[in-house]
């Protein structure tokens, strides 16, 4: 027993004196733990397609091509999330309010930006909150007509004119993202949100102020699958007509609706659907006569495809 002990000894011995010699970066080595697996997204590249829609303006039949640029990605040890839209776009069609029926050429282009944090990134599910700004530019008249004779065609709002507006958004709810020992292959949003909207004026409305609340969800499949759906209801100022003795009261409701799938590396296609109503109240001083002017929902399709640089 003694005599095994003895030759033990010299062995533990110099196995300590191994590990105690080993370079310092081949200690730090074994420390070394990996960091979470970020989730990235993107789509550049040109883009075509084609919309039909109805409202107060009456049938809208449009086509458009240009390009859309896109991405959502995972920094920091999935801590943040980014993601960023833009699309420009030539725009070409179909009015029917009047007979004989209207054509329309024109431009726009639209972006958003938006930066969320993640409270608990080492975990799939994450409370979350999310700033973000967006903005868009228009426009869109009948060959030969300048934009401030659109308001002989009857109504082109929401459709045409020279018009822009712009929005900024806080948004809280919770964040997941795929296993975070291997690379995401989803991410999932589900927030409720505050938004101020400004609408500059339109061909035949004034330029106003709206504040909103809404809730909105978003499930991205890297390189396969995109679905949104959001809702909201806003309300902007009264306005008061001291001469007429009335006062006008706004409010709107909008539902939104975007899939895109992409077909192996670089072909997509994408549908959606919005739904927004515009309305408005007048109250006349003195009077319990209130007037509730009906007017149609807008309703829009969109269909377009594109490459995928």
């Amino acid at each position: 027993m003694r005599n095994e002990r003895r030759h033990a000894a010299p062995l533990l011995s110099a196995l300590a004196l191994f590990c105690v010699s080993l370079p310092a970066g081949a200690q730090e080595a074994q420390l070394t733990v990996l960091p979470p697996a970020e989730y990235q997204e993107c789509l550049y590249g040109p883009a075509i397609g084609g919309s039909a829609g109805y409202g107060v303006y009456g049938y809208q039949l449009l086509s458009v091509a240009g390009a859309r640029l896109g991405c959502l990605e995972s920094t920091d040890a999935r801590k943040w999330l980014w993601q960023w839209d833009a699309n420009a776009v030539a725009t070409g069609g179909t009015l029917a309010n009047t007979r004989p029926y209207h054509h329309l050429i024109g431009a726009s282009a639209a972006g958003d930006l938006s930066a969320g944090y993640r409270f608990s990134p080492s975990f799939r599910w994450s409370p979350y909150l999310e700033g973000s700004v967006a903005a868009n530019l228009r426009a869109i008249t009948e060959p030969g007509v300048g934009f401030g004779e659109l308001r002989t065609i009857n109504s082109l709002d929401n459709v045409g004119g020279l018009n822009a507006d712009g929005a900024l958004r806080v948004s809280a709810g919770y964040s997941l993202l795929d296993s975070p020992e291997i690379p995401a292959r989803y991410s999932l949003k589900l927030t409720g949100f505050l938004q101020s909207w400004l609408r500059g004026p339109q061909v035949n409305t004034p330029a106003r102020a709206f504040f909103e609340v809404g809730a909105r969800g978003q499930y991205d499949l890297a390189n396969s699958l995109a679905l949104a759906l959001e809702g909201l209801v806003g309300i902007a100022p009264r306005e008061r007509n001291a001469a007429m003795g009335t006062t006008t009261s706004f409010t709107h409701w909008a539902f939104n609706a975007d899939v895109r799938k992409r077909f192996g590396s670089h072909f997509w296609l994408s549908f959606a659907a919005s739904f927004f109503d515009d309305s408005y109240t007048i109250v006349t001083a003195g009077s319990s006569q209130v007037a509730h002017p009906a007017e149609p929902v807008d309703v829009l399709f969109a269909l377009n495809t594109g490459y995928a640089l």
